[in-house]
């Protein structure tokens, strides 16, 4: 950090200007490249709001299990035909398939949404699975 502009006196204005100028243009010479500077500053305020880096993990975690369960409950109605109305191969008029295909899609829809909630939800009242980070128990017992 530049500690000069400390122990100055009182210049006038155009002084100022020109020897802040001068100095702006030899510190960029002798300094690295600004862009990485930036880059490694925006990184620096990344990890010091996460300095765990424990709401990533969490984040991560939520993200893939609801991910995964999204992908599991699709793929187990997509094949088993669970929760869709059957027409057992009748004809019906159009304005009839639309709308039992919507409900088949309105089911499969809260069904899903339903799993990402029990994941999300699992994935928050389990945090962690080592027995190091498990709340111990009081040597004095509940009371």
């Amino acid at each position: 950090m530049c500690t000069e502009h400390l122990n100055r006196k009182v210049i006038p204005y155009k002084e100022v200007e020109s020897e802040s100028a001068a100095h702006d243009a030899s510190t960029m010479a002798s300094s690295p490249r600004p862009e990485v500077r930036v880059r490694e500053r925006w990184f620096d305020r990344f990890v010091a709001s996460d300095p765990g880096l424990g709401r990533l993990r969490f984040a991560l975690q939520n993200t893939v299990t609801i991910a995964a369960i999204l992908g599991a409950e699709w793929l187990f109605v997509h094949f088993s035909h669970a929760l869709q109305i059957q027409t057992n191969g009748a004809h019906l008029a159009p304005a009839q398939a639309a709308q039992i295909a919507g409900s088949n899609r309105f089911l499969l829809i809260i069904a899903m949404v339903l799993g990402g909630l029990v994941g999300l939800f699992s994935n928050s009242s389990v945090s962690c699975c080592c027995p190091c980070r498990q709340p111990q128990p009081s040597p004095l017992g509940s009371r």
